[in-house]
């Protein structure tokens, strides 16, 4: 997105959906990492800091990914099969490879378990019926299905189970969208649109030196926005608004998608 295509104008009318987040320079959880939260993710141990670094498979950043395929599309912002959900709804927005996503996330619950539920609430009922009474903890449970399956027919296993859930979230994200007057297919130009304002951001943070400041995205078909302030002196004051631009940028055609996990896992 070109740099003329935002503004900063407290006076123009923003869109209705409000998502707050929050920076600090050093979070007090534990980690100390640098960047932003979610408000309503702040205290959950599984949720980091992030900042508008994006790496080289997607455009845009975890907070993007955060704010659209959890927040918007109506998912919960941690658990395994909600992050199953939002990880398609990733690559529906940005047409990103996710295979490898999907592998991880099942190596993952192989080693820590499931988040977010008990593992026999996630597993397929072929896998249920596979785990012995006998077992008092799902570490037991899932070191009992690696006994009898091997490691490589279990990741698989749990990777179908993961493309099943991300698929269950498709018609539950455009219904969450739709309720919130947000058009689903806009949402490439929407995420691009949200990179550049963060980018913005970041780069404004550390321009003042800002160790900490509250605020909001706005999200909307046409435009979105950010606002925020440092909480102590309530200056420096940041307000944005970008064009959401869906010919430079429209969703990818994705023409076809697949349930089963691949053996190149």
């Amino acid at each position: 997105m070109a740099a003329n295509d935002c503004r900063r104008d407290t006076d123009l009318l923003y869109p209705p959906v409000r998502i707050p987040v929050s920076y600090r320079a050093e979070w007090q959880d534990g980690l100390g990492a640098r960047g932003w939260k979610l408000d309503r993710g702040i205290g959950d141990p599984v949720l980091l800091a992030v900042t508008a670094y994006t790496g080289s498979k997607v455009p845009t950043s975890v907070l993007v990914h955060d704010i659209l395929d959890h927040c918007i599309s109506g998912f919960g912002l941690s658990g395994h099969r909600n992050e199953a959900k939002a990880t398609l709804q990733l690559h529906l927005r940005t047409g990103a490879e996710i295979v490898s996503s999907y592998a991880q996330l099942a190596h993952d619950i192989i080693a820590g378990g499931v988040n977010g539920e008990a593992l026999s609430e996630f597993l397929p009922p072929a896998l249920r019926v596979l785990m012995p009474a006998s077992a008092k903890t799902d570490r037991d449970r899932m070191n009992a299905l690696l006994q009898q399956m091997g490691s490589a027919a279990l990741t698989n296993a749990l990777i179908e189970r993961l493309w099943e859930f991300g698929h269950q979230g498709v018609p539950e994200a455009l219904r969450s969208w739709s309720s919130q007057g947000l058009d689903p297919a806009r949402r490439t130009a929407v995420g691009m649109c949200l990179q550049h304002l963060l980018e913005l951001a970041d780069d404004y943070i550390a321009t003042h030196r800002i160790n900490a400041a509250q605020g909001a995205f706005i999200v909307g078909n046409d435009a979105c926005g950010l606002d925020f302030m440092a909480p102590i002196d309530r200056e420096p004051r940041f307000s944005a608004q970008c064009a959401v631009d869906s010919n430079a940028h429209p969703t990818p055609d994705i023409s076809s998608l697949t349930l089963q996990a691949h053996s190149t896992y």
